[in-house]
C-alpha cells in the first residue's frame, strides 16, 4: 500500500525523581497491544508503529515504584512525547 498506515509513535525519557539521573533499562509497556521498549543509556525510549488510539502506559524499573499513565493519545503520523520520573521504593518497614 502506498498510503501511510494508521499509526503513531511514543517516545520520552525515564529519570530518577530525586536526582534526575537517567534510568537505564527501565521498562515501558503498552499492555493493550503487548508492546514495549527498554530505555537506553540516556534513559530515552521509542516505540514505533502504535495503532492510533488511547493507551495506558506502564513504567517500571527494579527498585522503583511502578507508574501507569492512563489515556495517552496516539495520533496518526505523530510522535507523542511522554517523560516520566520514577521514585525509588522506601527501604525498611
Amino acid at each position: 500500500m502506498a498510503h501511510a498506515q494508521n499509526v503513531g509513535k511514543l517516545s520520552g525519557r525515564d529519570t530518577d525523581a530525586a536526582t534526575g539521573d537517567p534510568l537505564i533499562g527501565a521498562n515501558v509497556f503498552l499492555p493493550a497491544i503487548s508492546r514495549g521498549a527498554a530505555t537506553d543509556v540516556d534513559g530515552n525510549y521509542t516505540i514505533l508503529g502504535i495503532p492510533v488510539g488511547e493507551y495506558d502506559i506502564q513504567y517500571s524499573y527494579t527498585g522503583y515504584q511502578s507508574q501507569t499513565i492512563d489515556g495517552v493519545e496516539i495520533s496518526q503520523g505523530r510522535t507523542r512525547t511522554l517523560d516520566i520520573q520514577l521514585s525509588g521504593t522506601e527501604h525498611g518497614e
